[in-house]
């Protein structure tokens, strides 16, 4: 298990390396990012069909909080998407949409401006506290002036802050106006963001964090 545990690692990173490109095409407005992702999408779906492969990928996203970053983060609430969306049937087309949406959902952050911070474990950057809020607005404008982009990808990387009871961002929508897509967006971002925080001192457990999402989420 633990060379097999190596071997996913080592394709994560790859994959990641992946998404570090794809984001410099979106952020330039190239289409081909379209056609990065939905590579990257498929042979996480493809990775998952192997049950051990699928165990390493929940292991490794869990102990991804070091790199943290808008990057790593994107995969990691990606993957988690895809795995939760294939335990609850989705198809392949509604797995592909599903992961697109995992991996832009927090696009808008490139568009905004970002401040350079330095902690303990090195170098941050973030955006803008005041500014962080336009995020998923920021997101949907950006991946809506691609064309190939569908509305379901939209809905998810605008509503990804909402939440059950209406107390979540931009809009307050509650339940009956959330998608399941959208729903497993959100619960995979707050889940990453719990167990990978940028400051592993506040990090979670997987434990922990699923105790809290069920109280919170």
């Amino acid at each position: 298990f633990q060379d097999h545990l190596r071997k996913v690692e080592g394709a994560y990173q790859k994959t990641l390396g992946q998404g570090y490109e794809l984001f410099r095409q979106l952020s330039n407005r190239r289409p081909t990012g379209l056609k990065t992702a939905d590579a990257m999408i498929t042979s996480l779906i493809t990775a998952m069909q192997n049950p051990k492969t699928t165990m390493s990928l929940i292991d490794v996203v869990g102990g991804n909080g070091v790199g943290w970053g808008l990057s790593e983060h994107a995969l990691n609430v990606c993957t988690l998407s895809l795995l939760i969306g294939r335990q609850l049937g989705l198809d392949q087309e509604g797995l592909l949409e599903l992961g697109r949406g995992g991996l832009f959902h927090d696009v808008g952050y490139r568009a905004l401006p970002m401040n350079v911070r330095f902690n303990a474990v090195g170098m941050k950057i973030e955006s803008d506290p005041k500014l962080g809020p336009r995020h998923p607005e920021v997101g949907r404008q950006l991946m809506a002036s691609f064309p190939d982009t569908s509305p379901a990808v939209l809905e998810m990387i605008s509503q990804h802050h909402e939440r059950l009871d209406g107390s979540g961002f931009p809009n307050g929508t509650r339940v009956g106006g959330l998608s399941l897509p959208t729903k497993i967006v959100m619960v995979a971002d707050q889940y990453d963001e719990l167990c990978n925080a940028p400051d592993p001192q506040t990090s979670l457990t997987p434990h922990a964090a699923l105790s809290r999402l069920f109280r919170h989420v």
